[in-house]
Formats: C-alpha cells, structure tokens, sequence
C-alpha cells in the first residue's frame, strides 16, 4: 500500500509543474505548398529543457526529401501540451529567402512556462537561394520574480507590531481609559 501512494505522489509531481532540464512537451506540423502534415512530436533532443538556455540544429524537411524551395515553406510549433503555440513561420519564402535561425523565449514562473515568444533571423542576402545544412533554433528561459512569502509575512509582522505599539501607547497615555476598561471612574476612587 505504501509503494502505491509513493508511486501516486512521484507521479503527481510529474504532472504538475516541471524540474530544472526537463524536456518541455514540444509538437511540429508543417505547411507546403497546399498540404499540412498533423501535429508530431519533436525529439527530446530538440524539444526545449526547461529553465536550460540551449541551441540546438533543426534539419529542415525540405532537405531530408525532394521539397521544391520554389514554394514557400511553413512550420509551427506547439509547446507544454498544446499551451502555447506559433503562428505559421516562414522556413523559405518560395523566392530564395531561408530561416537561419529561430529564437523561442520562454517565460516561466516557478515550476510552469507562462508564455512563449518567438523572432526569425533569415539568412543574409548574399546567400540568398542557397539552402541552409539546418537552422539553429535558440532557446532562452526568462524567470518571472516570485512573490517573496518572506517579504509578505515581515511586513505583516511589522504592521501588526506598530498597530500594537499604538494601542499600547494609547492606553497608557490615557489611564482613564484603562480606569474605564475595568469599570473604574475617577468618582470611585475618591470615595475609597
């Protein structure tokens, strides 16, 4: 009974938020010419390592089969299990133009990626029409700050302890108020 809950718990914390260099769920599909193929899985090797800047070399499909570089090219991307994706990125524009270099920023906060961004770099125009070995695809982590517990609970304590010096201040400064507090009036005292 006890190795099932432990498995259970190992098995929940993977499911909900991620570790240092785990790969981060990463989907592809591609546009040529009138034909999309359906989302597929990219390799680990390929797929982002969460909170792990890297670059990695993507080789293109157009070079691995007999695409015509005369039409454009397209990919997308889809990340953390269809959280966040691309629009459609131009790999060759059709005219000689191709992508050299692909930059993706993810955002994250804690254990989740919050937000994905992307820039193209093409190649520079004295290559133009020469198809690209592969295209580097950059990857860069940006940590949001945490809210600080710490930073929240002093300041509640700080609070609480000048609200307290105040009432304390207060009572003492007034000592028919503490009189007050126990029933006891100036009267009182004088017929003691």
């Amino acid at each position: 009974m006890a190795f099932k809950f432990l498995v259970a718990c190992v098995l929940l914390s993977c499911c909900f938020g991620y570790r240092e260099d785990d790969p981060v769920h990463m989907l592809k599909r591609v546009q040529h010419q009138s034909l999309r193929t359906p989302w597929s899985d990219i390799s680990r090797d390929l797929s982002p390592h969460f909170a792990v800047d890297r670059t990695v070399t993507l080789t293109p499909l157009f070079k691995n089969q007999n695409y015509s570089s005369e039409h454009e090219y397209k990919m997308s991307f889809n990340f953390d299990h269809e959280r966040f994706s691309t629009s459609w990125i131009t790999i060759t524009d059709g005219k000689g133009t191709f992508l050299e270099s692909l930059y993706f920023t993810l955002v994250y906060a804690g254990d989740k990626v919050v937000k994905v961004t992307w820039k193209t770099e093409f190649q520079a125009e004295e290559l133009k029409g020469k198809r690209p070995e592969h295209i580097y695809i950059h990857y860069h982590w940006h940590k949001l700050p945490e809210k600080d517990l710490d930073k929240g609970l002093r300041f509640l304590f700080i609070f609480g302890l000048l609200v307290s010096g105040y009432l304390v201040f207060a009572l003492v400064k007034d000592s028919p108020l503490i009189a007050n507090l126990f029933g006891a009036t100036k009267d009182s005292h004088e017929h003691l």
